[in-house]
């Protein structure tokens, strides 16, 4: 499967171009960033919507089955914990929940370590490849995004 390169530039996500065209990539390393910062923070999806009552969920998961469904736990939880060691087990957990859907394809993995005063580092690897996201609670946005 063939999928736009993304990546983070400390703005937002930006789609990476090549020799002045839109690059591809068939790897994985979309999906990680994707399941993270991909959603909308106001609200999760959970299944339980009122059809006629405004929603607040991204407005894509209403088309994808549950199992398919984006609402990025881990961007909603950074804006909401505080950057303690508490709060560091439950980015840690909700950044793993993320990436659940990606265990049938090799082995999984997702750390949080706090860097400095709020900054923290998420660590995911996925087989061989390795993602880092540094976020700045200050600043509340993802700052750097590094393939390893």
């Amino acid at each position: 499967m063939i999928d736009v390169m993304i990546y983070e530039s400390g703005n937002g996500g930006e789609i990476s171009l090549k020799n002045g065209d839109i690059e591809t990539t068939d790897g994985l390393f979309n999906q990680p960033y994707l399941a993270h910062f991909g959603g909308n923070v106001e609200a999760l999806t959970t299944g339980n919507e009122i059809v006629g009552v405004e929603r607040f969920d991204w407005f894509g998961n209403f088309f994808l089955p549950k199992e398919a469904q984006m609402n990025s736990l881990l961007e909603k939880t950074l804006n909401e914990v505080a950057l303690n060691s508490a709060g560091r087990l439950t980015v840690e957990k909700v950044a793993k929940i993320d990436l659940d859907f990606l265990t049938s394809l090799g082995d999984v993995t997702s750390s949080a370590s706090i860097t400095n005063t709020d900054k923290i580092t998420i660590s995911d690897k996925i087989n061989k490849t390795k993602v880092d996201y540094l976020w700045d609670a200050t600043k509340a946005e993802l700052i750097e995004e590094r393939i390893i």
